[in-house]
């Protein structure tokens, strides 16, 4: 069994704030080769995950074209039935050829669409029913109030009636016919036509854009993230490319989730990672099949092309994928062509959930006792409140003007920044000295990544960035799309897949924060991280950033955007790679940043010292300066 940090498992509700609002988001075996079956994690599944979903009405009769636009727009966000309500305010014509997945436009609840009659034919209806407002009911309540799809009798058209109504929100977010969350730039609205037609007296939508829009508060009880997973270079760990669908869809999400996994990863993180499935597979049928305790995930031949290491792996990736579906705690079996794929049982071994394993880690976790400088500039451990335990064997690390110190993930190495960041020290406990591993200007804080490299880049980048390894030299890491920006921070993720960048340009008043893949060589010497994605495109200064977990950033910095709730104070931005932006409590004075396992464990330097999260509040531990976890 893949051994797992505490990260997701842990967390079974997270709280996501997408501008303001809050979506509330309801959270190794070898493979037999008996219809090579992998057996799935029993722990760390929420079963109140998928209970809750959007309950709209039909039609009411008597709708002018506004009301009937109205509550088509509030009968999309019911996904039950295939949005069986929701095609009833359609034409038949237009009933089966509606798409409703292929996109998704996420706007504020407080600013509710208006439709807007642009121009109407024919009579009105007599009555004009009040609006109504969709409920929050259990899946059972769903079977129980679905509304009519039949066909309306008679003719598709009155032509004596039709109407064109319009719509204009402002956007929050968009999520691909993929399921990839993208936030929008503030000031982003999108404007949708809808044509009416009469059809019996009433009004009925022939002319309607495939794709939904959806309040926050809908989205947030109906859609979940879900990471798919693909490999870090020499498969030590898993590396998640978030994917949102609807929770409630059990049916259709498993068949989606693979379809994400065969599709690939992103292009930005594709040169990092690797995957069990060979190019040019495909599923063989149009769905998973789930029987009992078993997805059977039928793949076309060209899968039966996989080397035996190749196969071991995808069903790993199959097997983790598939382990966010609400309520599935079974097993995975793979097949080819309607027959059994041959899956070696040889490799990874059987361990108890949450302990070491050989296989791949997912969410890796780190020391909960981050390191600091303390008051005589020595290296020093955090061990509880007001309590630092000084690092012994590195006291070549203690000198003049030293900032910023760091500590590898096992613990086995250490390194700071020398006086005005002008060398990076790095040092082993128990070696004679320090060496200096990065020589440069205004280096940014040393960051290291599982493989032991330790990092750091020019604050005036010239597109490069410096790795270097104690038994090794550094080795320079090629960026070109970075060059002229002034970089506040480089920091690798737990996997050593991805590379965290805030930085900003000269003369602007703009931030950024980047997220990029780790290209390196066969060996996993670190040799170029790809074109970045960007998360924040309202940023207006980004002090420092740091990984909060597998899918999770922070960065201490500042918005512009219309609805950023402070704009004159730094704060963490909480940040999810693929996801929403959640704004915590500003924490004053604050010049660094960091994290454990997890929101909860945020952790801030200042002048004074170091400050933790208490509730809404931080609370000051003096002496110690420049906290660092592991990493």
């Amino acid at each position: 069994m893949i051994s797992r940090g505490p990260g997701r498992a842990a967390v079974l509700v997270r709280g996501v704030v997408a501008v303001g609002a809050v979506l509330v988001l309801a959270a190794c075996a070898g493979i037999p080769s008996e219809g090579p079956v992998v057996p799935g994690r029993p722990a760390g599944k929420d079963a109140g995950l998928g209970l809750y979903q959007v309950i709209p009405d039909g039609p009411q009769p008597g709708a002018t074209p506004q009301q009937s636009v109205t509550g088509f727009l509030r009968a999309a966000t019911g996904f039950a039935d295939d949005h069986r309500i929701a095609r009833s305010f359609l034409a038949p014509s237009r009933r089966l050829a509606w798409r409703p997945d292929t996109s998704v436009v996420v706007y504020p609840a407080q600013n509710p669409p208006t439709p807007v009659l642009v121009d109407e034919t024919g009579a009105h209806p007599t009555a004009t029913p009040a609006a109504t407002t969709p409920a929050v009911a259990s899946p059972k309540a769903s079977a129980a109030k679905s509304g009519p799809l039949a066909a309306d009798p008679g003719r598709d058209r009155d032509l004596a009636g039709t109407a064109t109504v319009r719509v204009n929100v402002p956007v929050l977010a968009t999520i691909d016919g993929n399921g990839r969350y993208t936030t929008a730039r503030p000031g982003t609205h999108r404007e949708v036509t809808y044509g009416l037609v009469r059809i019996n007296g009433e009004w009925r939508i022939d002319k309607v854009p495939d794709g939904i829009l959806i309040s926050t508060n809908d989205f947030g009880v109906t859609f979940r993230d879900f990471p798919v997973y693909f490999a870090a270079s020499g498969q030590r760990f898993l590396v998640p490319d978030i994917h949102w669908f609807p929770a409630n869809n059990t049916e259709a999400l498993p068949t989606a989730l693979v379809r994400a996994l065969l599709a690939g990863p992103p292009s930005w993180l594709a040169p990092a990672v690797t995957t069990g499935v060979p190019s040019g597979t495909q599923m063989a049928v149009s769905a998973v099949v789930v029987s009992g305790d078993v997805a059977t995930v039928d793949l076309t031949e060209r899968a039966r092309s996989a080397m035996p290491e190749q196969r071991q792996l995808l069903a790993l990736q199959l097997r983790e994928t598939l382990d966010g579906v609400p309520g599935f705690d079974g097993r995975v079996k793979i097949t080819a062509g309607g027959a059994d794929l041959d899956v070696p049982t040889v490799g990874w071994s059987v361990d108890t959930p949450g302990e070491s394993s050989a296989g791949p880690q997912v969410d890796p976790s780190v020391d909960s006792r981050p390191v600091v400088l303390n008051s005589k500039g020595h290296l020093a451990r955090v061990e509880g409140p007001q309590r630092l335990v000084p690092v012994t064997g590195v006291d070549g690390l203690a000198v003049p003007g030293a900032s910023r110190p760091a500590m590898s993930s096992d613990g086995t190495a250490y390194a700071v920044l020398g006086a005005q960041r002008k060398e990076l020290l790095l040092q082993l406990p128990g070696m004679p000295q320090a060496t200096v591993a990065v020589r440069g200007r205004d280096l940014t804080a040393p960051s290291f990544d599982p493989y032991g490299w330790v990092w750091a880049s020019p604050e005036q980048n010239n597109g490069k960035l410096y790795a270097a390894r104690t038994d090794t030299g550094p080795t320079v890491v090629t960026a070109p799309w970075l060059a002229g920006y002034v970089v506040a921070s480089a920091r690798v993720s737990r996997d050593g897949a991805r590379l965290l960048i805030a930085a900003r340009r000269p003369a602007t008043s703009s931030a950024y924060l980047f997220v990029s893949g780790i290209a390196r060589a066969a060996d996993g010497r670190p040799e170029a991280i790809t074109e970045p994605l960007s998360l924040v495109p309202d940023l207006a200064s980004a002090i420092d950033a740091a990984w909060v977990d597998e899918d999770q950033v922070v960065v201490l910095g500042r918005r512009s955007g219309p609805l950023a709730p402070d704009q004159t104070k730094e704060q963490p931005l909480v940040v999810q790679v693929g996801g929403a932006i959640e704004s915590t409590t500003p924490a004053p004075g604050a010049t660094s940043i960091t994290a454990g396992n997890g929101t909860l464990t945020l952790m801030v330097g200042n002048a004074q010292g170091l400050m933790t999260r208490a509730g809404d509040k931080w609370e000051l531990t003096p002496g110690g300066h420049w906290p660092a976890f592991p990493g």
